[in-house]
């Protein structure tokens, strides 16, 4: 009796509702996941511009970009004045800088398969604790490439990442020495 006369009535409202915050949620996942393609693209493009246009500074070795003038460079400035950024002030000739290398070289493009290896489910990552369970992390590792530290167990991923900053990007390591 308790069943009809309120319990099928309470049932598919909470049932109702259960399909209404799973749909909320997959449509914040897709969202975050288009908003984390453009991120990723335009770093894509960031790093292919310093690749082109890019030495490292000699001394500190920050990233310079040559916008024209001549070889004579000063880390922080133009050479004649002016422009005063950040920089260590080392002077050096740009001729004989070495070329920057894209920091995101070993990413995979997002339209390559990503193959993560069977062992991969097996792997621990010694030291490493996941910074929501606080375990040792086993398996895979998401680990935000902007933040020195933060990093995630396969178990913890979606909680972790849709709760971190929408503008950092994380990367998987199946092992150490890898991607």
């Amino acid at each position: 009796m308790e069943w009809v006369t309120t319990g099928r009535m309470n049932y598919n409202k909470d049932k109702k509702n259960a399909i209404k915050q799973i749909r909320a949620a997959r449509e914040e996942i897709e969202r975050r996941n288009k908003d984390m393609k453009a991120r990723y693209d335009d770093m894509m493009r960031d790093e292919e511009y310093k690749r082109a246009n890019g030495r490292y500074c000699p001394k500190c070795h920050r990233v310079i970009i040559k916008d024209g003038g001549c070889d004579l460079m000063i880390c922080g400035r133009n050479w004649h004045g002016g422009n005063i950024q950040d920089g260590c002030g080392e002077e050096f000739l740009w001729s004989l800088a070495k070329p920057y290398e894209p920091a995101v070289e070993k990413f995979k493009k997002l339209d390559e398969t990503v193959e993560i290896p069977e062992i991969a489910r097996e792997y621990v990552h010694e030291g490493i604790a996941c910074d929501i369970c606080h375990k040792i992390i086993k398996g895979l590792r998401f680990r935000c490439i902007n933040c020195p530290g933060c990093d995630f167990c396969e178990r913890c991923e979606l909680k972790g990442t849709m709760a971190h900053d929408k503008d950092h990007i994380f990367e998987i390591i199946t092992k150490e020495g890898s991607d």
